[in-house]
């Protein structure tokens, strides 16, 4: 019987080792590293094109924000200069009226206005600023 029993244990002390698995564990842990490489490359890959698209969708909001922004600026300008003509024509029909010191007035207006105005309307005011009798007052 003890020789039945020597014989069992050898036999599972035998088998113990490679009924473990052993020499297939070192193989699951060299595969899996390599699995999760694959997926971080694949998620660095979905990052770096998600920021490629927020970069897109960014300049596209401030190009169209610099788009408002001009046509906003140009439609002050606009408004400016639509002032400038209502002033001008104020001016004339003030000295056309002889009413010296209401035309005055109105060309304290224009002089605030002037270093926005173009060329054409600044030559104007100068015309009437002579007219007025004053001489570049602003």
């Amino acid at each position: 019987m003890k020789k039945q029993i020597l014989l069992a244990l050898a036999v599972a002390t035998g088998l113990g080792p490679t009924g473990c698995g052993q020499s297939e564990e070192p193989k699951q842990k060299t595969v899996e590293p390599s699995g999760a490489a694959q997926t971080g490359q694949t998620m660095g890959e979905k990052a770096v094109e998600a920021a490629k698209e927020a970069t897109r969708a960014a300049d596209e909001r401030v190009r169209e924000a610099a788009d408002a922004a001009k046509e906003k600026g140009q439609e002050l300008a606009q408004a400016t200069v639509d002032k400038a003509n209502e002033l001008i024509q104020q001016v004339k029909d003030y000295i056309a009226e002889n009413k010296p010191d209401l035309a005055e007035g109105a060309m304290e207006q224009l002089r605030k206005l002037r270093d926005s105005l173009p060329e054409d309307l600044k030559s104007e005011i100068a015309k009437l600023e002579e007219m007025l009798g004053a001489k570049g007052g602003g």
